[in-house]
Formats: C-alpha cells, sequence, structure tokens
C-alpha cells in the first residue's frame, strides 16, 4: 500500500525481483461480488469474511492480523487476499533502503522525525497522517521483529535528520526480505484463501 503521509525520500539502488511461493490455497478463477447490501438471511448464512486487497508489505500485515485474530475469536470466518498480480509482494519487493522509525538511542524524537517529514512534504502533507505514521512507528519495527525478522541495520538517509531507518544487515533488499517472512505466515494461515490475478472495483473482484 501507499504510506498516507509524505514522507522523506528514501535512496539507494532497487533491485527489483518477484517472489516465488507454492501458493496451494489459492482459488479457480471466478467472479466475487462484493457487497454490502446482502439480505438478512444471506448474512446469516454465509460466514463473515474479511477482504484484503493487495499483498504488498500493508496487504500481508493486514491479512496476517486478521486472520490471527479470527481464529482465536471467530473460528468459522475467514480472510480472503485478492492480488491483482501473478505474484505476491507486489512493489514492496522492490524496496532496497528500510523502514523508518523513531530512533531514541540517536537522540531521535517523535518532534524531529514529525518535521522531517512536513519538510519532505513541502507543505502538502496531512498532520493527522503524520502524527499516525510517527507515533506508531515503533510499533511496526516491533511488529516485524516479532516475526523474527532482524532489522539491526540503522542508518541516516536524505531527508532525514536522525538514523532512523532499519534494514537487514545481510541477505536480499529488506522488502523482499519483509514480504517473505510475512507471505509464508499468511499461506500457513488455514482461515486466509489468496487469490492472484483479480482485478477489483467496489463491487466484483474477477480472477
Amino acid at each position: 500500500g501507499d504510506e498516507a503521509a509524505a514522507t522523506p525520500a528514501n535512496t539507494g539502488p532497487h533491485r527489483a525481483g518477484r517472489l516465488s511461493f507454492p501458493v496451494t490455497n489459492a482459488l479457480p478463477a471466478q467472479h466475487v461480488a462484493i457487497s454490502s447490501h446482502a439480505s438478512l438471511s444471506e448474512q446469516q448464512m454465509a460466514p463473515p469474511t474479511v477482504v484484503v486487497v493487495g499483498t504488498g508489505l500493508a496487504g500481508l500485515s493486514a491479512a496476517y492480523e486478521a486472520s490471527a485474530a479470527l481464529q482465536a475469536k471467530l473460528p468459522e470466518a475467514r480472510v480472503v487476499v485478492f492480488e491483482k498480480n501473478k505474484f505476491l509482494g507486489g512493489n514492496s519487493t522492490k524496496a532496497s533502503s528500510g523502514i523508518n522509525a523513531v530512533n531514541p538511542a540517536a537522540e531521535d524524537t517523535e518532534a524531529i522525525y514529525a518535521e522531517d517529514i512536513r519538510k519532505s512534504g513541502g507543505g502538502l502533507s496531512k498532520e493527522d497522517l503524520v502524527a499516525q505514521l510517527v507515533t506508531r512507528s515503533q510499533d511496526g519495527i516491533a511488529f516485524l521483529e516479532g516475526l523474527g525478522l532482524n532489522l539491526s541495520t540503522v542508518v541516516q538517509l536524505g531527508g532525514h535528520s536522525k538514523l532512523r531507518t532499519r534494514s537487514n544487515p545481510a541477505g536480499p533488499n529488506v522488502g523482499a526480505y519483509m514480504i517473505k517472512a510475512l507471505a509464508a505466515r499468511v499461506l500457513a494461515a488455514p482461515n486466509v484463501e489468496l487469490r492472484l490475478s483479480c482485478k477489483v472495483n467496489e463491487h466484483q473482484a474477477e480472477c
């Protein structure tokens, strides 16, 4: 997914590539209706469904979190993930610089990070989104590290006044590194259905 607030540009070479996973829970081609106007009887009969569009970092994170929450509280529910490509990860697999978060060890603060975003945004940043990006940045790192990812490399990139961009010290580019870990967990979830090569609008998904 796209970042909602304008953020400092990341620099560095982009190593494009596609990740291949054995998608054993993908479904055959079909049209899937997406509607909030189902009848009461249909709503009562159909299991609750969470729909996630896209398998970039945001989409896979949402699918993983929804899957875990539903398994614990509503095991009959399911998560359906639609992806327009024939492969997982979207543009997130190309990310090569890192993921940003407030870094107190570098005398960084939420206020400093927010000001960096405003400067980079040229006055166009939305303050509510800046606040969310900044105040929840460390939560994002904690979430990824909770998956077993090593994001111990910390550098200062263009547009940032502090060292706050984290990445993996070895292996593939950081985007592919994060996507691989998330995809493995989503594909292993028993209540997730993954559908590739889908065109999605507000009414239906054509796969």
